[in-house]
């Protein structure tokens, strides 16, 4: 089961030396991972195609080495959901640089959307991540991933209903869907 830390929400980033020591607390809160998707990091979400920098890359290494070392399972998130159809190329590209240095776990992230996207164009975009990097895991976050934004009760909703039967790698895909009763 997954359980840690989601820095992902829109305000403050957080630095370096936060992260490294959420890292080494979630172990001893009997906690597993950390998925990395933060709102104002803007080669997560709204300038997705940019490269990272060597320090930038490099400052990601650590993190994931420090990851490896406390049992930590560290998600790399990419959000580029605002645009239909998605740079392929560009997103495999930014999926390769992260397991150069040694990530092998990436979230692709629909949420928060400035327009409502396809879901079976979602689903195949995660489709084509699994079979280009079979040696990686992909987690999903799609659009709708609570009761709150969903027009109907979560498992009745229209979107999802049309997103999960599109997935080739089903039994092998981990979806990462968060249903919260609000």
């Amino acid at each position: 089961m997954i359980k840690g830390y989601i820095e992902g929400y829109y305000g403050a980033i957080l630095s370096w030396k936060d992260r490294k020591a959420i890292i080494n607390l979630l172990p001893k809160l009997n906690l597993n991972s950390y998925l990395y998707c933060p709102k104002e990091d803007p080669k997560h979400r709204i300038q997705w195609k940019l490269d990272y920098s060597v320090d930038e890359l490099n400052n990601f290494k650590e993190i994931s080495e420090l990851a490896n070392k406390n049992k930590v399972n560290f998600i790399f998130g990419i959000s580029p959901g605002n645009e239909e159809p998605i740079d392929f190329d560009k997103l495999a590209n930014k999926i390769d640089i992260f397991r150069e240095i040694g990530f092998k776990n990436f979230c692709i992230l629909f949420d928060d959307l400035l327009e409502p996207g396809n879901p079976i164009y979602q689903a195949n975009t995660l489709n084509n991540c699994r079979e280009s990097f079979q040696d990686c895991t992909f987690y999903l976050v799609p659009e709708i991933y609570a009761n709150s934004l969903s027009n109907s009760d979560i498992f009745e909703n229209k979107y999802l209903k049309d997103l999960m039967p599109h997935f080739v790698f089903l039994p092998l895909l981990k979806f990462l869907l968060v249903v919260l009763k609000s």
